[in-house]
C-alpha cells in the first residue's frame, strides 16, 4: 500500500501560526504534528508502507524534520488548488493507495477500518456530525457517493467526506485522467472533489463511515484547538 499526504498549502486561515511552516507541522500538543501523527498511525498498521508527501509551502521545514518521507513538490502551491497535487501523484502511484489531507487528524481506528477494506475505492465520511456550507459534503444513493462539493445544500447532503480515500488502480487512471482533462480546460482552482464528482459514473466510491470515531481538519484556529482537545483521547 502507498501512502500520498497531500501538504502543499498555505494554510493562511491560521494566520501567525503558518508564517513559518505549513499547517501539517503544527504541534498537536502531545510531542507530535499533524505529519509526524499521520505516520506513525500509517506505520502502526502498515510496517511496510511506502508515504509520500506532496510539499509545497515552506517545504523545506517538511524536508528537514522528515527527510525519511518520499516527496512530491507541488511548485504551483501559491496559483493552482490542490486538484494539481492530486495530479502530480500519477507518476508514482502504482497500486492500490490511500489519499490523505495532510490537515487531518483522525482516530487511528479510521485508517485500520480502510486497510481492512477489499479493494476497492472507499472515502471515509463523516455520518454524525451535523452540517453547515463550510464542509465537503457528499450526497449517498443505493450504496455510493454520487456527488462531492461544498455547494451542496446540508439538509441534502448525507455526511462530510473528511479528506481520506482508499483508491483501486483502475480508478485512479480514471481519476487521473479526469483531471488532467480538467487543468487542460483551464479549471486549476477547484477541488481535487470535484473531479470525484465528474467521474462517479466511472467509479464506485464507497462510503466508509466514521460513526463515532473522532476526527477533524485544521482550517482555522476553532479546528486547531478542537485537534489537540481530542488528540489525547485516541490513546484511551
Amino acid at each position: 500500500m502507498q501512502y500520498f499526504i497531500l501538504a502543499a498549502g498555505k494554510g493562511t486561515r491560521l494566520k501567525d501560526l503558518t508564517l513559518k511552516k505549513p499547517k501539517t507541522l503544527l504541534d498537536l500538543g502531545n510531542g507530535e504534528d499533524i505529519l509526524g501523527f499521520q505516520t506513525r498511525i500509517i506505520r502502526t498498521f502498515d510496517k511496510q508502507s511506502e508515504i509520500y508527501v506532496v510539499s509545497g509551502y515552506r517545504a523545506e521545514a517538511i524536508r528537514e524534520k522528515y527527510p525519511d518521507l518520499r516527496e512530491i513538490y507541488n511548485p504551483h502551491f501559491e496559483d493552482m488548488n490542490n486538484i494539481y497535487s492530486v495530479y502530480l501523484i500519477k507518476d508514482f502511484a502504482k497500486g492500490d493507495f490511500i489519499l490523505i489531507n495532510g490537515d487531518t487528524v483522525f482516530h487511528p481506528f479510521i485508517l485500520k477500518k480502510l486497510l481492512e477494506r477489499n479493494s476497492g475505492t472507499y472515502c471515509v465520511v463523516d455520518n454524525v456530525k451535523a452540517l453547515s456550507d463550510e464542509e465537503m459534503k457528499v450526497v449517498i444513493e443505493d450504496g455510493k457517493i454520487t456527488r462531492f462539493g461544498k455547494d451542496i445544500p446540508p439538509d441534502k447532503a448525507d455526511g462530510e467526506y473528511i479528506g481520506l480515500t482508499r483508491f483501486n488502480p483502475l480508478h485512479a487512471r480514471v481519476l487521473f485522467s479526469e483531471i488532467e482533462d480538467m487543468l487542460n480546460k483551464g479549471y486549476t482552482q477547484v477541488w481535487y472533489e470535484n473531479a470525484f464528482s465528474r467521474i462517479t459514473d466511472k467509479v464506485r466510491f464507497i462510503p466508509l463511515f466514521t460513526n463515532d470515531l473522532l476526527w477533524t481538519e485544521v482550517d482555522n484556529i476553532a479546528d486547531y484547538k478542537r485537534a489537540k482537545e481530542i488528540i489525547w483521547k485516541f490513546s484511551g
